[in-house]
């Protein structure tokens, strides 16, 4: 691998991952197509949770989100942000996620994510879905709840007993 970080946040993750059955890749394209150099880690497909590492950043990658963790503005042997995306990856393989969809009429308007920590819910992300919804103003709002939570054995996300991918 490139950088340190990777095989340090690996290591805190072995607890919770089999991590000689994660798919790595030492190069990435950005949004130009331009390649570089960075550790991509592929955990579970079916849900896209992921992380990448460069030189002074991590991208957490899960469910239809990403988030990020970096040291851009501070000095650069300052590796706090690094503690902060294991405790979020930490997060993201013991807690409960409580996951809402909201729907306009039959069409996905957002989604939400949720750490579910002493029955509180702890905001982590979500994705929006496009201007469809302009439309038609008159459709019906609704929404779906879900509660996933990380089963390591079967190496997947499932939801009340039963597995679940998106």
């Amino acid at each position: 691998m490139s950088f340190e970080t990777t095989n340090h946040i690996l290591e805190k993750l072995k607890p919770y991952v089999d991590i000689n059955d994660v798919d790595i890749s030492l190069e990435n394209t950005n949004y130009k197509g331009v390649k570089y150099k960075a550790d991509f880690i592929m955990i579970e497909k079916n849900n896209n949770v992921a992380f990448e590492v460069t030189e002074r950043s991590i991208i957490v990658f899960c469910f239809s989100d990403h988030s990020h963790f970096d040291n851009y503005i501070t000095d650069e042997n300052d590796t706090e942000y690094i503690k902060y995306a294991i405790e979020f990856l930490e997060n993201l393989f013991t807690l409960p996620i409580r996951h809402v969809e909201t729907y306009k009429g039959k069409k996905l308007y957002n989604e939400k994510y949720y750490f579910v920590k002493d029955n509180e819910n702890e905001f982590f992300g979500g994705s929006w879905h496009g201007l469809f919804h302009l439309f038609n103003p008159f459709a019906k709002k609704s929404f779906k709840t879900t509660i996933w939570k990380y089963n390591a054995d079967l190496k997947l996300f499932q939801s009340k007993g039963e597995n679940y991918a998106v």
